[in-house]
This record gives C-alpha cells, sequence and structure tokens, in this order.
C-alpha cells in the first residue's frame, strides 16, 4: 500500500541494526524535537501521525507510548504540519472544501481553532506553511487552481486571523512559493510576484482556452492541439517576463520595490530609480540552481543572482548581487552568474562561475572583505566542473567543501569518463591574527564595528519597535572571526511608526507598495452583540505586527474602545444606550 499513502511505521533503539513495528496504516508522521516543545511540558516520546483505515476517514492522533495508546486530535484529517509553536491540520469539509486548524504551543497543541481567511472555499492542497519562525504564520494560498500564481496572508500571533500580505506570488513546486526569508534578521522577507496587467492577461488567456474546449472533428482536433500549444507558450511567456521582486522589513505589513546599487562592479553607472519602471529583481527559489543566500551567523550579509530592470531576468543573464545591511542597500559583486557560499561569520565568501555557462573551469574566487576585492586559487592542474560549493550551516568555520565533475580520458583517447570529486578548503592560514574588539566596537584599534538592521526610511534604525546593534566585523579588518566568536548586541524599544503596523482581518492596503490606508476587503460587521450591556470594540482595520515591541510615538488607531477600564469580557454597548437616547 506505499503507493496509496499508507505506510508501516518502525522505530529502532540501536542506531539501525535492529526495527520494531509500531502500527500500520499509517500516513503521515512526525517525531518533534523542539527544544521549546521540551520545556512546554510535550514529553520526547510523543508522535503525532495520521492514520487511516479502510472505509473510516484519516484521523489525526498523537502517542506518547509507540502506539500502546493514542489520543484524537483531529477527525476528517487530509494533512497536517507540525512547527515550532503550531500544528495545522487540513480538515476536510462539505464539497471538497478544506478547514485550516491551528493549535498552539502554550495548549500544548491539544486545542484547535479554524483559521480565519478573508476567503471561505480553498482545497487542502493549496495551503502551504511558508515560515513561522517569528510569532507569526505565512502562509501561501493558491485560490485559483492551475494558475502559476497565489496570495500570501500574514497571521497574528495566534495562528488563527490571516490577512492578505502580498498577493499574486509566484507559485514554487517544492515549497509553495517563491519566498524567502533574510537569516539572521526580524521581518525581513523577500518574494517574485506577478503584476496586476500579467495576471490579468493570463486569465484572459485562460477564459479564451475554455471557451474552445468544445467537441472536434479529427482534423479539428489536431488544429486546436496545435492552438493549445502555441497558447501554453504564450502563457507562460507572460509569467517569465512579468516577474517582480519585492522586500518587506516588517514581516509583510507592506512591501516595497528593492533599491538597485548606483555603479555596478566595474564603475559604471546605473540609471535605475527602484520604482515599477526599473528596480533590482532577484532570483529566490523558483527559476535558479542557486538561491537567495543568508546565514544567521551573518547578520546583515545578504548574496543573491539578479538584474536591474523592469523586470526579472533568466539565470543566464544575471549578475552577483551582494547587501551587507540586510537588503536595504545592494552592490553588483561580480558580473555573470555565479555559485557562492558564506563562512566565517560573513568574513569569507567563496564563489566561481555557474557550471551550466562555463563548461570547464579549475578556478575559484574568494573574498576577506565582502566582495570588495576577489583573490583567485586553482583547485586541479586538470579542467573540472565545479557543481556547488558548501560551507557548514552555521556559517562560522572556514572550510569550505567543492563539489566538481571530472574527466578522464582512456590511454587510447576513444572515450572520455566522468567522475564526481570533492575538495577540501581550510582559509585558515589566510590571516595571521584572530579579530580584537568585540566588545568596544567602533574604539581605538577595534576591528569591529557596530551595525544596526533598519528599513532605510526612518531616522531611527529600528526593525519590527526595537534597535538591535550588533557588534561585526570592519569590512577591510584583514582578521578572522573564529568558530567561537560570539556576537555581542544590544537591544532598545523604538518608538512606533507606521512600518509597526499591519492591516487587520478583513482589511488590505489601498495600494500594495506602501503604507497606503487599509481598507476593508471584506463586509466588516460594526453590530453590536447579541449580549448588549453597555460598551463593545470594532476593528479600525490596524492592527501591530505580531512580535513588535514598539512603544509610543504614532499609534494608529487599532480598535474603537468604549470604556476601555473594563475587562474585555466585561465591554458592554454603550455606543448603542447612545445612539438610542439621541
Amino acid at each position: 500500500n506505499c503507493l496509496k499513502g499508507n505506510h508501516a511505521l518502525f522505530f529502532t533503539q540501536d542506531l539501525g541494526q535492529n526495527w520494531k513495528l509500531i502500527s500500520r496504516n499509517v500516513n503521515h508522521v512526525e517525531w518533534p524535537f523542539n527544544i521549546a516543545q521540551i520545556e512546554s511540558g510535550i514529553p520526547t516520546t510523543r508522535i503525532y501521525a495520521t492514520l487511516m483505515y479502510a472505509k473510516s476517514p484519516p484521523r489525526l492522533i498523537y502517542t506518547d507510548d509507540f502506539f500502546r495508546n493514542t489520543t484524537l486530535l483531529v477527525e476528517n484529517c487530509l494533512q497536517f504540519k507540525l512547527r515550532a509553536y503550531y500544528l495545522f491540520a487540513m480538515q476536510s469539509g462539505e464539497d471538497y472544501i478544506t478547514n485550516m486548524l491551528v493549535s498552539n504551543l502554550p495548549d500544548k497543541f491539544s486545542v484547535f481553532y479554524k483559521t480565519m481567511f478573508p476567503f471561505q472555499k480553498v482545497r487542502s492542497e493549496e495551503f502551504h506553511i511558508l515560515d513561522t519562525s517569528e510569532n507569526a504564520v505565512f502562509v501561501f494560498v493558491k485560490e485559483n487552481i492551475g494558475a502559476p500564481y497565489g496570495n500570501l496572508y500574514i497571521s497574528d500571533s495566534t495562528g488563527i486571523r490571516y490577512t492578505l500580505s502580498l498577493s499574486h506570488v509566484l507559485s514554487q513546486a517544492s515549497i509553495g512559493a517563491d519566498f524567502m526569508k533574510a537569516n539572521g534578521l526580524e521581518g525581513v522577507y523577500v518574494a517574485n510576484a506577478l503584476d496586476d496587467k500579467a495576471v490579468k492577461e493570463f486569465n484572459a488567456q485562460n477564459e479564451e482556452e475554455e471557451e474552445e474546449e468544445e467537441e472536434w472533428g479529427d482534423e479539428e482536433r489536431d488544429e486546436e492541439t496545435g492552438r493549445s500549444g502555441t497558447r501554453k507558450k504564450l502563457k507562460k511567456n507572460i509569467v517569465l517576463d512579468n516577474i517582480h521582486t519585492y522586500i518587506t522589513f516588517n514581516k509583510g505589513g507592506s512591501w516595497r520595490y528593492i533599491m538597485p546599487p548606483k555603479v555596478d562592479s566595474k564603475k559604471k553607472v546605473i540609471s535605475c530609480p527602484g520604482n515599477e519602471d526599473c528596480s533590482l529583481h532577484l532570483h529566490l527559489r523558483k527559476l535558479t540552481t542557486v538561491p537567495f543566500l543568508s546565514h544567521k551567523n551573518a547578520h546583515g550579509i545578504i548574496l543573491a543572482l539578479g538584474n536591474t530592470g523592469k523586470t526579472l531576468n533568466t539565470e543566464a543573464r544575471s549578475n552577483v548581487y551582494l547587501s551587507r545591511d540586510g537588503g536595504v542597500n545592494w552592490e553588483e559583486a561580480v558580473k555573470g552568474p555565479n555559485v557562492y557560499d558564506i563562512a566565517d561569520h560573513g568574513g569569507l565568501i567563496v564563489r566561481t562561475r555557474l557550471y551550466r555557462l562555463n563548461k570547464e573551469t579549475s578556478d575559484i574566487s574568494y573574498s576577506w572583505n565582502e566582495g570588495l576585492t576577489w583573490e583567485k586559487l586553482r583547485l586541479s592542474a586538470q579542467n573540472i566542473t565545479i557543481q556547488d560549493i558548501f560551507t557548514e550551516p552555521d556559517s562560522s568555520t572556514q572550510y569550505f567543501l567543492i563539489r566538481a565533475d571530472a574527466y578522464e580520458t582512456d590511454d587510447d583517447e576513444a572515450s572520455t569518463k566522468k567522475y564526481t570529486t570533492m575538495f577540501s578548503l581550510n582559509f585558515e592560514g589566510l590571516h595571521q591574527r584572530a579579530c580584537k574588539g568585540a566588545d568596544t566596537p567602533g574604539v581605538g584599534d577595534s576591528d569591529f564595528e557596530l551595525w544596526s538592521p533598519y528599513d532605510g526610511r526612518h531616522g531611527q534604525p529600528c526593525l519590527l519597535g526595537r534597535r538591535i546593534s550588533y557588534s561585526r566585523r570592519k569590512r577591510e579588518a584583514e582578521c578572522y572571526n573564529g568558530i567561537k566568536f560570539e556576537r555581542p548586541m544590544n537591544i532598545e524599544t523604538c518608538k512606533c511608526t507606521e512600518e509597526d503596523y499591519e492591516c487587520d482581518f478583513g482589511f488590505v492596503r489601498k495600494d500594495r507598495l506602501s503604507n497606503s490606508p487599509c481598507i476593508a476587503q471584506i463586509n466588516i460587521s460594526y453590530a453590536p452583540p447579541a449580549v448588549c450591556i453597555g460598551s463593545y470594540t470594532v476593528t479600525n482595520g490596524y492592527r501591530k505586527v505580531a512580535g513588535d515591541t514598539c512603544q509610543g510615538g504614532i499609534i494608529p488607531v487599532s480598535y474603537t474602545h468604549l470604556r476601555a477600564h473594563e475587562t474585555r469580557e466585561d465591554l458592554v454597548c454603550r455606543l448603542l444606550l447612545e445612539k438610542k437616547k439621541n
């Protein structure tokens, strides 16, 4: 039954030497081992699974004793997703409609709530949980089944109420959407999306295609097949020719175009204002073999392939771009597409020409000053094809692995054999001394500087209501951070600005690429509750971004409060009573 998705589940206690059957009819299983979950009291032996039995709907259960006993969580559960602080379940409803349920870690994933979206009818396979790392949930939803795009929604801190963050985001088969987080920074995300005009053109082609789907004779069928192929090519070009890259610095509360560099890597002026006519566009996941790269231990440093212009070009026509301030400002690091990785907490970058465009090379280039200069290093006396560059996930060492294809010719030169080889690079001898002065950045002969991430538009360098000051190595300091380097940082609370607020449930920005007013997307009821004794609250369309800690400053009126000194349970309908008096 493996092809049907029903599996037998085994476990081992001796590193795989012996296996024991513990359950059959398992469709999907998760065995979490998360520190936050353990600290909340969830047993380390807890296993979540969906079980499917003949003539019975799938059920989400958990067990703490390897299936000797099970506890039912959700009936009719088509699939589930477990994250550090959330457990999601897709529950089938009537007419093939799916409800997304969510449970929170404070409830120990025992109580489920139905999520609230501005739409009502979606199939289970059209939900994709993209990110839950910052006390909120990014969900990608394909409301138009079969379209190459969907909508990006962001939740409140409970994961229950969702509002539209960005529309027409490009879909990506393996993860849902062409969407990336800037690791090591809070609130910074990048997405590729289609503009409104391209979506209208794509949908118009779809409608014409549906109208032409009628009964055809053999000759007409052959002719229609040719037209169908032409139309598919046209629709594909509509998508590929109209991809734009957007960035957010407030966790999806608002999005903007990416500002391009002022000059290229040859110091030639780039005339591009950073608006809808011309901005910087980046390859993230979908149309590239070299994804958008950032590391949690290399704060602020981002590498990506891309181009300046009206829309995103193909990978073959891209260059390497680098940001060292979390995506606010960018510079062209090198011409042409490259494969790359970052090590030594951002202090070392290794790259080489993308293999598909340069069949044979034996050289790599490295930079110890974040792309200001590059030095070449020959790996092999024979020509090789470099496929990829790796370092360890934390980007804290000075070691790299290079995977490459090498070629061996027979003695009679009648044939050539290809084989894969690995190279290990150790840059520990590049600089003779360790960096000094991490605790006194910017003072005296310290090799470090203070840097605070921000969105580039306000006087105070803040993100999500706080100013985080990191101590990081100066760009041109000839020293290494080392694997044991711990980055000192300081956190201060900021005053609130418009960037600290997003639209509340049922509201959207009038202009998706600005902090324009939030307008109602669905009918919002302002009627008093059934039991009405004094005053009640109604939304004015805004809510603070989940996890934002700002205080004072600009405070959009999120709710109309009456008798705010009362508890939420005691709020009563004074508005209604005053209306009756008047």
